[in-house]
């Protein structure tokens, strides 16, 4: 099933501060679970949002607002119908946005995520509605296996709420691709093609990357790469459905001893269409907090200066980026934000 994505030109103008600034991002969620169920559940949903208002948090503490008031927007919910292998079931971005003037550190023709365009510009351009959507798998086999604290120890048999959410949210930052992967052209896209939105710059609707897949390349057999949008569709395909697929941008291969990240790869389906988008992971064997698979059950993980990077290179300004041994102490650090966040909610 063909992904829709609406697409929404923005004509953003960079709007300069005329005094010094500094602040963090804000997180507000929005729990739109039917009473009685999911993050509203009278014995769970406690619980559950102290971790998902605790990964907003950890995530505040590293992003740098450029403007007062940068807030994002997280409508979640849960879902009892998921396939999902881990508690984070799905995402889901409302609307994307590309800038038609020149704004500093942005790109022009290329898709943005509501977040990482207010990020840029400084300019909000969904008001109060939603940014991003977040859902978790409600499936009695996964709740069972759902660690709901704040320490970063869930138990040998249990994923980790916390670091699942906190994936989650990285999501909401950037991380899609606006690949096509099915085979109909129904909208006009031809699959490995980009998806179409509306290009404020040759004034229709026109092929856009996101920013996120202006970083993605291959690697040939010479050791060079080959940029993605530089490709016809059908190489395209070839590309993201083959194992050397990487990740170009200079943070992260700079967080990686001086080497492209490599990304993992999106498999065919037997009916010939992509199946997911998977690509907007890193290779398992990268082992980081978006490596595809992970993280394991037993395991909490936090930001990574790989991820940092990633996001870094698509214009997020970060924090100073912390070290791996303090890593362990920011997560340490959440179960006291999630004693106050429990006695906000109580």
């Amino acid at each position: 099933m063909k992904i829709k994505y609406a697409g929404v030109a923005l004509a953003l103008a960079f709007c300069a501060s005329t005094s010094a600034f500094a602040a963090q991002v804000q997180f507000v969620f929005n729990y739109v679970d039917a009473p009685g169920t999911g993050f509203n559940d009278a014995v769970l949903g406690g619980d559950r949002r102290a971790v998902m208002e605790a990964a907003g948090q950890y995530w505040s503490n590293l992003l740098v607002a450029k403007t007062p008031g940068e807030t994002f927007r997280i409508d979640v919910d849960m879902n009892a119908a998921s396939t999902s292998l881990n508690p984070l079931s799905s995402t889901s971005a409302p609307s994307f946005y590309s800038f038609t003037s020149a704004v500093p550190g942005a790109l022009q023709q290329t898709s943005y995520t509501a977040a990482l365009a207010e990020q840029l510009s400084g300019v909000n351009p969904n008001g109060l509605n939603a940014d991003f959507k977040l859902t978790f798998s409600s499936t009695p086999a996964m709740t069972s296996s759902v660690y709901l604290g704040l320490d970063g120890n869930p138990g040998a048999n249990q994923f980790d709420f916390l670091t699942y959410a906190e994936r989650g949210i990285v999501r909401a930052l950037g991380f899609n691709t606006k690949i096509d992967r099915a085979l109909d052209a129904s909208d006009g896209t031809q699959q490995g093609g980009f998806q179409k939105q509306y290009d404020g710059v040759v004034g229709g609707q026109a092929p856009m990357p996101s920013i996120y897949d202006r970083f993605l390349a291959e690697r040939q057999a010479d050791n060079t790469f080959v940029a993605l949008t530089s490709m016809t569709d059908s190489q395209r395909v070839a590309a993201v459905t083959g194992t050397n697929l990487y990740w170009t941008g200079a943070n992260a291969a700079a967080a990686n001893g001086g080497n492209y990240v490599k990304l993992n790869s999106m498999p065919l389906n037997s009916d010939g269409t992509i199946n997911g988008n998977v690509i907007v992971y890193t290779d398992p064997t990268v082992g980081n907090l978006m490596s595809y698979g992970s993280p394991a059950k037993g395991v909490a993980m936090g930001a990574d200066a790989i991820t940092l990077g990633q996001l870094q290179d698509m214009g997020w300004t970060i924090s100073p980026v912390p070290e791996p041994s303090n890593i362990a102490m920011l997560l340490a650090g959440l179960g006291l934000i999630g004693v106050t966040v429990r006695r906000r909610l109580s």
